[in-house]
């Protein structure tokens, strides 16, 4: 298995104000392979974020940590041990400051996917809303650790911050202090705990990481055609509904196909365009590997 190239993308968020939380990298000599969507404790104009080292957000921090341990890692790494360091490091930088999500506290943290290329075996291993695809016999297949439990909980969460902007007559900033409290709730549950009733996988420092992101592997040989990594930015939330699948899959294969990442960005900014919820274009940040054999 030949990798021929390696295409990094990253749109920035149409916020300008938006900290920039995304990260990747990528390890050639390890051939591993890794998107971030770091994401900070819930905060509002009343309720501010806190601030790591004087600059960073949770959610930079977190991303600094994953994309500085991924890129140094040797070729012996293991993908599982890799992530669980680095969340034992993002762990020790809450506790600097006071926060520990194992006291229950809400912190940053982020989704992510990882790809590990081992000569007879591939890698993936995603948390929360991050994704990975890859093409095998002229198929595509999606991975993402969102299951339909928690795609229900972050669709009622949006459909509650579209009543919180009507609440507020439209102004952003009345309408996230009213969402605020419901927000961190809804974090501090679903954050590495509940798996099957909302809960996910987080990089956020809780060592229960481990048994709720999703590992898949595959034969390296017949080896993908492409693997795609990426942010929650790169696709419309409702496009991963678990409930249409099938058919999510087969308009990304087309989409993809025709216009490659760039079609894919097209076709998510038109599905969210009519969502209430929308009120600015989030980063999305991808990584595409061609593979031959």
């Amino acid at each position: 298995m030949k990798l021929t190239d390696v295409l990094p993308s990253y749109r920035a968020s149409s916020n300008r104000e938006a900290p920039i939380e995304d990260a990747h990298f990528s390890n050639e000599p390890a051939r591993l392979f890794g998107v971030f969507d770091g994401v900070s404790e819930a905060y509002s104009p009343a309720h501010p974020f806190s601030w790591y080292f004087g600059e960073l957000t949770g959610g930079q921090m977190a991303a600094n940590v994953f994309r500085t341990r991924g890129s140094s890692q040797l070729p012996s790494v293991d993908v599982e041990r890799f992530l669980l360091e680095a969340n034992e490091e993002i762990l020790a930088r809450h506790r600097q400051h006071h926060k520990d999500p194992l006291l229950g506290d809400d912190v940053g943290g982020g989704a992510f996917a990882v790809c590990r290329l081992g000569k007879e075996r591939i890698t993936f291993v995603v948390g929360a809303d991050c994704f990975a695809f890859y093409k095998l016999n002229g198929r595509f297949h999606f991975i993402t650790n969102f299951d339909e439990a928690a795609y229900e909980v972050e669709d009622r969460n949006n459909r509650f911050f579209a009543e919180c902007l009507e609440r507020a007559a439209g102004s952003k900033a009345v309408a996230f202090d009213l969402f605020w409290e419901r927000y961190r709730l809804k974090r501090i549950s679903t954050a590495n705990k509940n798996k099957g009733t909302g809960g996910f996988a987080t990089l956020n420092g809780d060592p229960n990481v481990r048994n709720l992101w999703t590992v898949e592997t595959i034969d390296a040989e017949p080896c993908p055609e492409a693997i795609l990594l990426g942010t929650d930015g790169c696709l419309a939330s409702t496009l991963t509904d678990p409930r249409h699948r099938p058919e999510f899959i087969a308009t990304f294969s087309e989409v993809y196909g025709r216009g490659g990442i760039n079609g894919i960005r097209a076709w998510r900014d038109v599905v969210e365009s009519a969502e209430r919820h929308v009120t600015a274009r989030h980063e999305g940040t991808a990584l595409e590997l061609k593979l031959e054999p």
